[in-house]
């Protein structure tokens, strides 16, 4: 039987495997879709086409909260690597990886607020401000619009 099929059993043993299972299936799917956008195939060229196999991973890791790809999300979300041609990028609206930490959330913060600490200048600092602006962290750190 399938994880699914077990949690709806009636036996107490068999829906702690399946919610087992079903947790180590989310793991192994984000550690796999980590290894589409860490070691990128497609040419650079494509990286705005949202059908590349790194934008989709990259999507998904962000509607799957995967708090454990942050790292390389901010990675993405700063132009020179991830290959975004936006001048003016917001998380609203602007590049994948940027969209995918929107959708994360305050997981993502503490991150965000390093980079806001380390790279001043950088496309990555906007990009990394109008994120925290989304996830309204930006409020409880007086930080002036626009």
């Amino acid at each position: 039987m399938q994880p699914l099929d077990l949690l709806k059993s009636r036996d107490d043993a068999a829906r702690q495997r399946a919610y087992a299972a079903l947790l180590g299936e989310r793991q192994e799917t984000i550690r796999g879709l980590l290894q589409i956008i860490d070691n990128p195939q497609s040419p650079v060229q494509q990286w705005i086409n949202s059908g590349t196999p790194e934008n989709l991973a990259i999507r998904a890791l962000g509607e799957m909260r995967a708090v454990e790809a942050v790292p390389s999300l901010i990675k993405w979300a700063d132009p020179p690597k991830g290959g975004f041609v936006i001048d003016d990028i917001t998380a609203a609206n602007g590049g994948f990886a940027a969209r995918a930490l929107v959708l994360i959330g305050k997981p993502a913060d503490p991150a965000l607020l390093d980079v806001l600490r380390q790279d001043t200048g950088k496309p990555i600092w906007g990009i990394s401000l109008s994120i925290l602006k989304e996830t309204g962290l930006s409020q409880v750190l007086n930080v002036p619009e626009g």
